[in-house]
């Protein structure tokens, strides 16, 4: 039988559209190390970005680095809009595929560089996936760093965009990734809250979905996408008190799962 490895790949954003670079490289050393701390070795990582600091790549030298020569999106051009980021970050996932397509990778997974990964996600994953087109991902936790609180959750795939496993089988990587060849990547061409209408309507093998607490989504980083939605005062209320109502203090054990131990 076919010895299953997972291909991580992790889109980073640049400087020019990131809120506060700092945050978004202590972020991405924070993810690495949920990743190098799993109990299977069975994976292989690479980061696509415009900006990969030296930092990172002394911090983790198996790491794939990749580094993108196309231009990033200008949020003070004329014409920027929230699909211009999304391009951005599939044109980044394809780049960091296309780095290791030669590694054996057996199935593939999409990693915002700022969530957390639990130490058993990679072997979890490999033993589910099997004959299988994919997987879903809807177990985990909404992390909160901020005031160290989590709330469980179990429709992580409508929340979160690292939440689906694609079988290597089903895609055509293109070697030199361009907006109109990443479309046959999934991922390009579904969001990550319509991931199982591909399975269900593209994918010729059944998948699952996984209920497994295995995935950290970090909310109020100071840097997330989802700050724009909230445009208003009673949303960034809402927002600041819902961990407090559904949440629960960070456990020893939780801290351990999700390589949370350096938190500062």
């Amino acid at each position: 039988m076919e010895k299953l490895k997972l291909g991580i790949v992790i889109p980073l954003k640049s400087k020019a559209i990131s809120k506060c670079w700092k945050v978004t490289v202590n972020s991405l050393i924070s993810t690495l190390r949920s990743v190098y701390a799993q109990d299977n070795d069975s994976f292989v990582v690479a980061v696509a970005g415009h900006e990969i600091p030296q930092e990172i790549e002394d911090l983790f030298p198996k790491l794939k680095v990749v580094k993108v020569d196309f231009l990033p999106p200008d949020r003070n051009a004329p014409d920027f809009n929230h699909n211009k980021l999304i391009q951005d970050k599939n044109l980044k996932i394809a780049f960091a595929m296309s780095a290791l397509v030669n590694s054996g990778v057996t199935h593939w997974y999409a990693l915002d560089s700022d969530d957390l990964l639990s130490r058993n996600f990679v072997s979890t994953v490999l033993n589910l996936v099997d004959d299988k087109s994919g997987a879903v991902i809807d177990g985990g936790y909404l992390l909160y760093h901020d005031v160290r609180r989590a709330i469980p959750c179990q429709e992580m795939s409508q929340l979160c965009g690292s939440t689906s496993v694609l079988c290597d089988e089903l895609l055509d990587i293109p070697t030199k990734p361009t907006l109109e060849s990443i479309g046959f990547i999934p991922w390009a061409r579904y969001p990550h809250m319509q991931i199982r209408n591909f399975f269900e309507q593209e994918a010729a093998a059944p998948y699952i979905v996984i209920g497994a607490p295995i995935l950290g989504y970090v909310l109020a980083s100071g840097d997330n996408i989802s700050d724009r939605w909230r445009d208003n005062w009673w949303k960034v209320t809402k927002a600041k008190i819902k961990p407090f109502i559904k949440g629960m203090k960070y456990s020893p054990s939780l801290l351990q799962s999700f390589s949370m131990n350096n938190l500062k």
